[in-house]
């Protein structure tokens, strides 16, 4: 054997002995390959729970129990761009290995020697898939193990589907998981609708979420995508003229993954806080309507610079259907991420204080179980009422008091002493219970804690529950929770209130004539068409409402802070009015204004037993049907059957010189007409409203009208201590000298009558109508005694500490 040849087999069996080297341990794998069994994990992952709209719309994707958005999506139906961009981005051989490639294996190791850091990876897609299946430990094992995972992914499966698992189950960033979801989340669309630019940016951020965050990093990412571009372009998966125009595309991220304002929509509605949601395959059917969402959550926005006007931060909307009690649209606050003003916070589910909304259920109650109507006169005067806390002295918005007030006018005009005089006479727990009835669940005790300022709104409650209780009268009185899924099963309606009264209610709140004293005209409570509103303002000027009502819709606002702060000069009407007007205007859009009118006016929402509507005139002051001498009139609509049947006694006809037979209420008089020579129209008060009539600047009414002529009053009153009241105490200023520290004292009789009042016996004053005078306060127990006429008439006794 020559030299030559035997050198020449020595090459030969070394470069075998290479060979073997090499291939011994591949073919290992390839038998461990063998033993694996089939991935026991779910190629592709359950979808996680998908929200939509009334009519099918994508509203949102709820995170599963691991805190990840899952939307697993079809190869078929992604956009046509994504599988080259993920080819180019991760693994441009991925059709020719089988799982592994040795090649960039050898070429990631030699750069690393080379510059002694790793510079570009080795794994393949198929690789980073097995990654996703199993817990893998950063060991050798672990990645012996990932190999060999690869390898029998590749012998059970397709290359179509290996693409297809592995893009429903990378991560795209923070408990983000496959492309279905990352779409959703960064460019709010389908992964089918994805641009190239887009496409390119989403597999960029696969190789590292962290650092290609696109909110935290987006020139980072701008230049990986850019990178991915060229990618594919070198290798002919994209064409120059579309990687030119997708890298001058910005990366414009919509993060509309939630309707912004339905944030706190789906919130409440994963936590239950909304009801019990049945699920189809993955799938929740809400009540919201998607286009009215949008719009009102816009409304809400552009009312920023408004609000701000008032020292106000955040508002919370809601529009409910009133006929099946859905929601349909929903904003818990201006803005889900605005840290400074606590925009997580749900206004919708938080506890306020209503203010004044709750005022028409107290009315609606009292018509019920007082028998009282429209018409009835209820007093608006100056009194001090019981609370736990002491006494409390109602004032109005206008700081005024309106003496005799029909039930009509102190709702629509929204007066508290009426409305607290109501509830002190129906008591606070059967007030309590009947609001509870028409879903104020969140109510505490039973109502004496509250005590008659329940009138006032002073215990809390939720906007959901305010619109959920106006939907009520909307119905003719008849309860239904609100719904927030379309596959709720419906609750049986529940009558909490007579329909006539529910209607009579809703009548006075839609009369823009009866609010007008308090609110003017043609102000953000008005509308072309019939709407039913009530407005409220809480203690302390930290919450403002409006709430209103046509027969299909109930429309719900708050406008306020969060952390409790007050506001600036701001009301119901005039920090809530506005964006109520903005939002009930988007939401009656699609209905026919006349038709609103017709059925508040007329039929309304009620039962076919209800009494037809019926028309009379009355006299403004006294509520009773109006005579000829009644100065002023209202048209007053009834849809009960207490309705006034006799004619103004408060306003009466003298003749001088015509005896009593001239005297007439409500009639013509005897020989002669109203503007008949020596006839006169008088003006007799009750004589509880005398003190109101002399400090308002009326003529108090005379005890006798013409020389010879007694009027028929009505029945003489008894004489009352107003202040102070039974057993009050009273605590001197050590800071003030003594005897600038007086008690005004005061009480009511009739307007002629002349008062003595005296303290432990002796005399302080002498007292005309409106029958006041001070005493400087001393320590001590004393009794107050009032004598009408030199009797005794009244007393009681309290303390001066």
């Amino acid at each position: 054997m020559t030299r030559a040849r035997a050198r020449g087999q020595r090459l030969l069996r070394w470069a075998a002995g290479c060979v073997g080297a090499l291939a011994a341990p591949w073919l290992v794998l390839v038998v461990y390959a063998a033993s694996l069994d089939a991935p026991s994990a779910a190629l592709v992952p359950e979808a996680s729970t998908r929200l939509l709209d009334r009519s099918g719309q994508h509203l949102a994707t709820v995170r599963d129990a691991d805190g990840e958005l899952m939307e697993p999506v079809r190869l078929a139906s992604l956009s046509a761009w994504v599988v080259p961009a993920l080819i180019a981005a991760e693994d441009a051989r991925f059709y020719a290995h089988p799982g592994i490639d040795p090649l960039a294996m050898l070429r990631a190791g030699a750069q690393a020697l080379r510059r002694g850091r790793v510079v570009s990876g080795a794994s393949t897609i198929t690789q980073q898939l097995a990654r996703t299946l199993f817990p893998r430990p950063r060991t050798l094992w672990g990645k012996w193990r990932e190999l060999g995972l690869s390898l029998r992914l590749e012998a059970e499966l397709d290359k179509a589907s290996i693409l297809e698992a592995y893009l429903n189950r990378v991560g795209f960033g923070p408990r983000l998981r496959g492309i279905g979801a990352a779409s959703r989340h960064y460019f709010d669309k389908p992964a089918g609708a994805l641009s190239l630019g887009e496409a390119a940016a989403l597999v960029a951020i696969v190789k590292s979420p962290a650092r290609y965050d696109p909110a935290r990093f987006p020139e980072r990412l701008r230049q990986r995508r850019d990178s991915v571009l060229q990618r594919m372009l070198r290798l002919g998966l994209a064409e120059q003229g579309a990687v030119d125009a997708a890298e001058r595309a910005p990366i414009a991220l919509h993060s509309g993954y939630v309707l912004p304002g339905a944030f706190h929509f789906v919130r409440a509605a994963v936590r239950g806080d909304l009801g019990p949601a049945a699920q189809s395959h993955g799938v929740l059917r809400s009540t919201l309507d998607g286009a009215l969402q949008r719009e009102v959550e816009a409304s809400v926005k552009s009312f920023g610079a408004r609000f701000s006007e008032h020292r106000a931060s955040a508002a919370a909307v809601l529009v409910v259907d009133n006929e099946a009690g859905a929601v349909r649209a929903y904003v818990g606050s201006p803005d889900y991420r605005a840290r400074e003003a606590l925009g997580q916070n749900d206004g919708v589910l938080a506890l306020r204080q209503p203010g004044s909304t709750l005022k028409p259920f107290v009315y609606a109650l009292a018509m019920r179980d007082l028998g009282l109507h429209a018409a009835s006169v209820l007093p608006d005067l100056e009194r001090r009422f019981a609370s736990l806390d002491g006494q409390f002295v109602p004032h109005n918005y206008d700081r005024r008091f309106h003496g005799p007030v029909r039930l009509g006018a102190a709702l629509a005009g929204s007066l508290n002493v009426p409305a607290v005089t109501l509830a002190e006479r129906l008591g606070p727990a059967r007030v309590v219970d009947f609001l509870r009835s028409v879903g104020f669940s969140h109510l505490e005790g039973t109502g004496q804690g509250y005590g008659p300022a329940i009138a006032l709104g002073v215990a809390e409650v939720q906007l959901f529950e305010l619109a959920a209780a106006y939907a009520t009268l909307a119905r003719g009185g008849s309860y239904l929770p609100l719904s927030s899924f379309e596959a709720d099963a419906r609750a049986t309606p529940r009558q909490a209130l007579p329909p006539e009264l529910a209607r009579q209610t809703l009548a006075i709140l839609a009369d823009p004539r009866e609010r007008a004293a308090t609110f003017g005209r043609d102000g953000p409570l008005e509308f072309p068409f019939a709407v039913a509103v009530k407005t409220g303002t809480s203690k302390g000027n930290r919450d403002n409402w409006v709430v209103g009502v046509t027969p299909a819709l109930t429309v719900a606002v708050w406008v306020g802070n969060f952390d409790g702060s007050p506001m600036l000069r701001s009301s119901g009407a005039t920090g809530a009015g506005p964006l109520f007007h903005a939002v009930m205007e988007a939401a009656t859009r699609q209905l026919d204004p006349g038709a609103l009118s017709t059925m508040m006016t007329a039929s309304s929402v009620t039962s076919a037993s209800s009494a037809p509507a019926e028309e009379r005139v009355v006299c403004t002051l006294s509520g009773e049907l109006a005579g000829p001498d009644c100065p002023e009139r209202s048209a007053a609509r009834f849809f009960t059957r207490d309705v006034p049947h006799e004619l103004c006694s408060w306003h009466r006809r003298v003749c001088e010189g015509s005896g009593a037979g001239g005297l007439r209420r409500g009639g013509a008089v005897s020989g002669g007409s109203a503007g008949e020579s020596g006839c006169s129209a008088v003006e007799v008060l009750p004589d509880r409203y005398a003190a109101w009539a002399h400090d308002s600047g009326r003529v108090p009414p005379s005890r006798r009208a013409a020389p010879g002529l007694s009027l028929p009053l009505a029945r003489r009153e008894a004489t009352q201590i107003v202040f102070p009241t039974a057993a009050a105490r009273f605590v001197l200023d050590p800071h003030l000298e003594p005897g600038r520290q007086e008690l005004l004292l005061s009480a009511r009789a009739a307007p002629d009558a002349r008062l003595s009042f005296s303290i432990d016996g002796r005399e302080v004053c002498t007292a005309t109508l409106p029958f006041r005078c001070t005493w400087a306060l001393q320590r001590g127990g004393h009794e107050f005694i009032v004598r009408e006429d030199g009797g005794r008439s009244a007393s009681v006794r309290f303390s001066v500490d």
